[in-house]
């Protein structure tokens, strides 16, 4: 396995940890959720770059990544939910657009077609991205 889809896999493999960290409910419980969240933005931005700029680019990647954010990012919503940080509303749409894109990528696969992320979904990112890092940060502070 190539250092893109490592760090991919790092994701799903430190959810886990979050949990963990985030349900502590001590400052120093919510910095170490803070840092696996930074961990899981910073693999997300490195793990594409690393791919194309080596020539790593796989279909494992491709596949992988899309589930690895969702497992990441679906974690720390549901925390932020039991935490009161977020709506049930967030959270459902959220995970209902999730699963509506996952979809119609396993639905072109099956064609041979490969629905590659676009600026919409970069953005998106990023706007999560930010509101998780702004939300822990808030919170252990």
């Amino acid at each position: 396995m190539k250092v893109p889809n490592l760090l991919t896999l790092s994701r799903i493999l430190l959810a886990p940890a979050f949990i963990f960290f985030f349900t502590r409910g001590t400052t120093w419980g919510g910095v170490g959720a803070l840092a696996v969240a930074a961990l899981f933005e910073l693999t997300d931005t490195l793990d594409g770059q690393i791919a194309r700029r080596t020539g790593q680019v796989s279909d494992l990647g491709k596949f992988m990544d899309p589930l690895a954010d969702s497992i990441a990012r679906f974690t720390v919503f549901l925390c932020f939910l039991s935490a009161g940080y977020a709506s049930v509303w967030v959270v459902a749409i959220i995970f209902w657009r999730d699963s509506i894109v996952s979809t119609l990528r396993i639905m072109a696969a099956t064609r041979d077609v490969i629905v590659s992320a676009r600026l919409s979904g970069k953005i998106k990112a990023v706007v999560q991205g930010t509101a998780i890092l702004s939300i822990l940060t808030f919170a252990v502070w």
